[in-house]
C-alpha cells in the first residue's frame, strides 16, 4: 500500500538521497576546517532504515484500511468477469465477486526496460532492485541519464560505488530547462563516467 511514491519513488530515494549527502559533508569536511581520518559505510544499515520506514507506512495505511468499512480493501488478485464485475480470488470456488457503478484501475507503474541485445542475459536490475539491494556494487553502470538514474547514481557514488552512465542525449536531466541541464551534466561529470550519445 502506498504506490510508487511511497515504496519505490519519491519517499525511499529521497531518505537514501540523505545519507549519501551526510557521505559528500564528511568527505568534504576539510573545506570547514573539520579534519576526517576516514569513515566506513554500513550499507545494509543504510538500506534497512530506508526499508523500515516505507514498509512501516505502507503497513500502517493497510491497517486502516483494513478497520474501515468505506472504502473497503480486498488485497487480493482480481479480473473482470462481466460488465462492471470483478471476481477476486484465484479459483472459481472461492471467487467473491463485486460490482459497482465505476471502476477505478489504478495498479501503479513499472520500469520500462529497453530492448537491448542481451540485456536480457546480462542479470540487470531496475530503480525498483536498487532501492533494496543487500551488499554495495562495487560497480553500477545505468542506461540513460534522468533524474532517477541521477540520484540513484548520487547515492551509490556518494557512498563508493564506481558509476557509469550511459546516455543517448548530450546531457543529463535532458527533459529540464537547458542552462540546469548543461550545467548539472559538467558538475556530475567530475564524478561520474558519463559516455554520451550512444
Amino acid at each position: 500500500m502506498g504506490g510508487t511514491c511511497l515504496n519505490r519513488g519519491c519517499i525511499p530515494s529521497k531518505l537514501l538521497i540523505h545519507s549519501a549527502d551526510v557521505a559528500e559533508v564528511i568527505k568534504n569536511a576539510g573545506i570547514f576546517g573539520i579534519k576526517v581520518d576516514g569513515f566506513s559505510v554500513d550499507f545494509e544499515k543504510i538500506i534497512e532504515r530506508v526499508n523500515t520506514i516505507t514498509d512501516s507506512h505502507s503497513a500502517a495505511i493497510r491497517k486502516s484500511y483494513e478497520n474501515s468499512d468505506n472504502p473497503k480493501l480486498f488485497a487480493k488478485e482480481c479480473r473482470f468477469v462481466g460488465k462492471k464485475m470483478i471476481a477476486l480470488g484465484g479459483t472459481n470456488v472461492n471467487e467473491v465477486i463485486i460490482t459497482a457503478e465505476n471502476i477505478l484501475i489504478a495498479s501503479g507503474t513499472r520500469p520500462k526496460i529497453p530492448k537491448i541485445k542481451g540485456l536480457q542475459e546480462s542479470g540487470y536490475i531496475t530503480s525498483d532492485e536498487s532501492l533494496r539491494l543487500k551488499r554495495q556494487p562495487r560497480s553500477l553502470t545505468f542506461i540513460g541519464g534522468g533524474y532517477i538514474t541521477c540520484e540513484l547514481a548520487h547515492f551509490y557514488g556518494s557512498l563508493g560505488t564506481e558509476i557509469n552512465i550511459v546516455q543517448i542525449e548530450e546531457v543529463l536531466i535532458p527533459k529540464e530547462d537547458k542552462e540546469i541541464s548543461k550545467e548539472f551534466t559538467e558538475v556530475f561529470f567530475q564524478k561520474v563516467q558519463c559516455i554520451f550519445g550512444i
